[in-house]
């Protein structure tokens, strides 16, 4: 689905999973730590994205504690992505809320996002 061009690492991850993004000297982390995670910074990230309007942190956090899957990027110390998915644990299973910092878009970041998602699931 995803070009194996795009980035370089681990295929996999548990907690944590670092990825050289080709082309740049940009290393960007994988994290599926849910509770390190401020929720008024990832509210922050889907505004500045765009993704939709401003939202509720509390809300971001219900959504992303009652998913399935998470995964977070991070640039050093800066969260620059996210995404979750949803699933019946049977049959099907949706990506939702992949969303990468404008800075960061372009780079192949929400594809790494998508790309754990869809091994995880």
């Amino acid at each position: 689905m995803f070009p194996d061009t795009v980035l370089a690492g681990a295929a996999h991850l548990n907690r944590w999973a670092s990825y050289n993004v080709i082309g740049t000297a940009m290393e960007i982390s994988l994290s599926t730590d849910i509770d390190s995670i401020s929720w008024e910074e990832l509210a922050r990230l889907f505004e500045l994205a765009p993704l939709g309007k401003k939202r509720d942190p509390e809300k971001v956090e219900i959504a992303f504690r009652n998913s399935l899957l998470r995964v977070f990027a991070f640039h050093g110390e800066t969260l620059v992505g996210a995404g979750r998915a949803l699933s019946d644990g049977v049959w099907r299973a949706a990506i939702y809320d992949v969303a990468v910092l404008p800075k960061y878009q372009g780079k192949g970041i929400g594809s790494m996002i998508i790309r754990h998602l869809v091994d995880s699931v």
